[in-house]
């Protein structure tokens, strides 16, 4: 994924076996790209 600051996600978080998962929304505040490879670092805040 090729993410930017400020992208509205949605994360699915699994709860328990047999349960429901739980949806949570964030946005990017950050990002890193490292100089080998396509790998990339975000950071994120969960919004309620």
């Amino acid at each position: 994924m090729d993410l930017n600051v400020g992208d509205i996600l949605q994360i699915v978080c699994p709860y328990t076996s047999g349960s429901q998962d739980i949806p949570l929304k964030a946005e990017v505040r950050s990002r890193a790209k490292f100089s080998f490879g396509e790998k990339r670092q975000y950071g994120i805040h969960y919004i309620r």
